[in-house]
């Protein structure tokens, strides 16, 4: 089934990049489509199948693009970002704050994954 949607995420994406609409490419492969609600990062995870692997893929697609196969328990999903809502200035501002922290967190964390693994590198260790 993961094989069969990978290859079905592929064949709107194909459409999509030939100027077809989603909605289009999605019936051609005999998908029904729903439109969700508007979401930030921060914001509760969408009530939808398979929610927290849209809302990771969502974050990185850009407008337009079709996402890949997402499983879910009654089976899958594909799907396109519509468009982006930008913040007011006010939200900008009252969540710059907490963005710059969480940044400052990843890479911290990714340095110190970095230097674990050279230590262990170094070492000829096996994590």
């Amino acid at each position: 089934m993961i094989s069969r949607g990978r290859a079905t995420a592929q064949t709107i994406a194909t459409a999509v990049g030939d100027g077809m609409s989603f909605q289009e490419a999605a019936a051609n492969e005999g998908l029904d489509t729903e439109t969700s609600e508007a979401f930030r990062p921060e914001d509760d995870t969408p009530d939808l199948p398979g929610a927290a692997a849209i809302k990771r893929q969502a974050m990185g697609l850009a407008t337009g693009a079709v996402s890949e196969f997402v499983p879910t328990p009654d089976g899958g999903l594909v799907f396109t970002v519509k468009e982006r809502v930008l913040p007011s200035d006010e939200e900008f501002e009252a969540e710059k704050e907490q963005t710059a922290q969480l940044v400052h967190q990843q890479q911290r964390a990714a340095a110190w994954q970095a230097w674990v693994r050279d230590l262990a590198r170094r070492k000829q260790a096996s994590l």
